[in-house]
């Protein structure tokens, strides 16, 4: 997948893309080029698996005192949470450097309860000890939604049930707008595009869905994308979920 985005000349000539590998745990960042002096960095974290931290510092952004820096990372997996803890407060030193600054990425812990529930004290509270100046923007602009980016009830790559908020966004110094998850309609599958007369009337928008699919695939628009099989499908005509994962889209302002 790195290689098809690094090579594709329309996303390139688009986006910065991040220099390091993305094999095992790494992870890949796009910036707008038009969105201002941006460079990257990436720093190891203490992990057994690999995990990195990966900064993208945007220079002279409009509305923006200094750098801003945008940071994510897979953090440590499993039962894991001292691991996890430690990468947090390498984070916080990182990004201490910055006047404004987003912390971001699959957390690998939920925001309300632990994996096994009633063992320890709640893992989420490691937030406010280590990174107490930033806001959970989820819980600033939703505090009675859930937020689930893990759900196998919406997701159907997720063979076992499980429920969690894992992917969070944090920040520091910024004026949040929104917060919303996104990416939560499967592909369509192969047959499902050849009924539907090829991908032209689908691949303008494959994050929303504005319409149910019957039996003669008549309702299709461009912005059509499918939570379970159409009619006189067999399963494994199925499409491709994006990831087991839900996106986050967060649009923020600076602090005037």
């Amino acid at each position: 997948m790195h290689d098809a985005i690094c090579t594709d000349a329309e996303i390139s000539s688009c986006y910065l893309l991040s220099p390091f590998k993305t094999d095992n745990y790494g992870i890949l960042m796009l910036v707008k080029r038009d969105i201002g002096c941006c460079r990257f960095e990436e720093h190891n974290l203490p992990s057994y698996m690999e995990r990195t931290l990966l900064l993208a510092v945007v220079s002279n952004l409009p509305g923006f005192s200094g750098d801003l820096c945008i940071a994510t990372s897979h953090f440590e997996s499993l039962a894991n949470a001292p691991i996890r803890r430690k990468q947090l407060s390498v984070a916080s030193e990182m990004l201490r450097q910055f006047p404004c600054a987003v912390l971001c990425g699959d957390f690998n812990f939920d925001a309300s309860r632990n994996f096994r529930e009633g063992e320890g004290e709640l893992e989420n509270m490691a937030l406010k000890e280590i990174l107490p100046e930033y806001q959970d923007v989820w819980d600033v602009l939703h505090p009675r939604e859930p937020g689930y980016t893990f759900d196998s009830t919406r997701n159907g790559s997720i063979p076992q049930y499980e429920r969690m908020r894992y992917d969070r966004v944090l920040s520091r110094n910024l004026k949040s707008l929104s917060l919303d998850i996104v990416a939560t309609k499967r592909l369509p599958s192969e047959a499902e595009v050849v009924k539907a007369g090829g991908w032209h009337t689908l691949q303008l928008g494959l994050l929303k869905c504005d319409g149910e699919l019957d039996g003669s695939h008549q309702n299709l628009t461009p912005t059509t994308t499918f939570d379970s099989p159409p009619p006189k499908l067999k399963p494994s005509d199925v499409g491709t979920w994006l990831s087991d994962h839900f996106g986050l889209l967060y649009e923020f302002a600076g602090v005037t």
